[in-house]
């Protein structure tokens, strides 16, 4: 039997929630599984039929104060995850990253294109996702990179379930600014309770840059390999062999993709307006650049 999980990274996706897990992770206080980082278990309905006693089975470490579970898309699929999560603890503290959402959506484009998981245009990518061609978990998960953007709605979500006081915010562009990162754990250390002394190791991970071997995120993504070993390797070592695989593929040479004038000009027609109450709802002005 494991712990009850307490605290919750619920995402945006490409805004620096893998490097914030992974810092959290450091403290003695914190108890951050790094096979459980992005496992979608409150999204996806297979995973939830498993029963929390699989999630919490992660969680066996009785000497500390914080259990902490991440994954990306909870924010995105808010109407679901909310609601589950709330009735899973109602007392869980919420950690939100957000970016710029330009921004945000080009990274998730970069991303997707690195580990195989997207392999049109942006162009086409924007069109198909406005057109409402985009069905399924996997396709709405990665590939919907305007509405990961609408935090005001998502945030409304989350406030309908916890109170404001239960939920913090992190800018992504503090996040990875070094002169502003102590301050940042500082505060979140200070929400969550935790001693602010401590002293992080402040490596960024998850970068959206170009894999050193394409063949290697083939054999990982698409040959099919992943799904031939399964039954032979226990769940923990296949999660932490993966990230480990892809960790060690990333080089330092940026994506090279296409993003054009037209495809910057959709996405701020369809994300300038979809913010501009969400400092008011949060009784914040520290994203006041995104309104």
């Amino acid at each position: 039997m494991g712990s009850k999980i307490n605290t919750f990274i619920i995402g945006a996706q490409k805004a620096g929630t893998t490097s914030l897990y992974d810092w959290l992770g450091q403290h003695p206080e914190i108890n951050a599984p790094l096979e459980i980082k992005d496992y979608h278990f409150f999204s996806y309905d297979k995973h939830f039929k498993k029963g929390k006693q699989f999630l919490e089975s992660f969680y066996k470490k009785s000497d500390v104060k914080i259990n902490l579970h991440g994954a990306v898309n909870y924010l995105y699929f808010d109407k679901v995850c909310a609601k589950r999560i709330y009735e899973y603890n109602p007392k869980a503290k919420i950690i939100i990253c957000i970016r710029n959402p330009v921004d945000r959506a080009i990274s998730a484009y970069k991303y997707f294109v690195r580990t195989l998981r997207e392999s049109n245009s942006f162009s086409v990518a924007l069109d198909l996702e406005l057109n409402q061609k985009l069905n399924s978990y996997e396709e709405l998960s990665n590939n919907t990179y305007i509405s990961h953007g609408f935090y005001e709605q998502q945030v409304k979500t989350y406030l309908n379930y916890f109170p404001l006081e239960q939920i913090h915010f992190v800018l992504f562009e503090d996040l990875v600014n070094m002169q502003k990162q102590n301050d940042v754990m500082i505060k979140i250390s200070e929400f969550l309770d935790i001693n602010q002394s401590y002293t992080y190791n402040f490596l960024q991970r998850n970068a959206s840059r170009a894999p050193k071997f394409k063949s290697v995120n083939y054999l990982v993504r698409k040959s099919g390999l992943t799904k031939l070993i399964k039954p032979f390797v226990p769940f923990k070592m296949r999660k932490r062999l993966g990230k480990k695989i892809e960790e060690l593929n990333i080089s330092n040479k940026k994506i090279e993709v296409e993003v054009s004038s037209e495809d910057i000009k959709v996405l701020e027609l369809n994300l300038n307006d979809k913010n501009k109450n969400l400092n008011k709802l949060i009784r914040d002005n520290f994203i006041k650049k995104y309104v």
